[in-house]
């Protein structure tokens, strides 16, 4: 959660996955994700973030739509010092393996430029 310092709580952001810790623990406008909700509101948004990994059939669709349909040309690309693994650090004993994983591409976050 450290890199969401850089966020106001008036932001707008769209996620591919990992959008509801985000909207629980932020307070800003979470759209994407695995919600259902609609995207036309990501064209706009003042941070966007395509993980990595897909992990089911509407993360694709979420993926695919944000690629399509945000104007890269407006956003500045922004990666941070933390691994883009699937699940994040799982809390389940059997995936867990109780350190940060280094062999994974990191996070990348795109910030609008205004």
């Amino acid at each position: 959660m450290l890199a969401f310092v850089l966020f106001k709580k008036d932001d707008t952001v769209a996620i591919t996955y990992g959008d509801l810790p985000l909207k629980f623990y932020t307070g800003m406008r979470v759209i994407g994700g695995l919600t259902g909700e609609d995207l036309s509101p990501a064209k706009e948004a003042d941070w966007v973030i395509v993980r990595r990994y897909a992990i089911s059939r509407t993360d694709l669709r979420v993926r695919e739509y944000l690629m399509q349909n945000v104007p890269w040309q407006h956003y500045q690309r922004i990666v941070i010092n933390y691994p883009d693994t699937p699940f994040q650090n799982r809390e389940s004993p059997q995936e867990h393996l109780y350190r940060t994983a280094t062999k994974e591409d990191r996070v990348v976050i795109y910030k609008r430029i205004k």
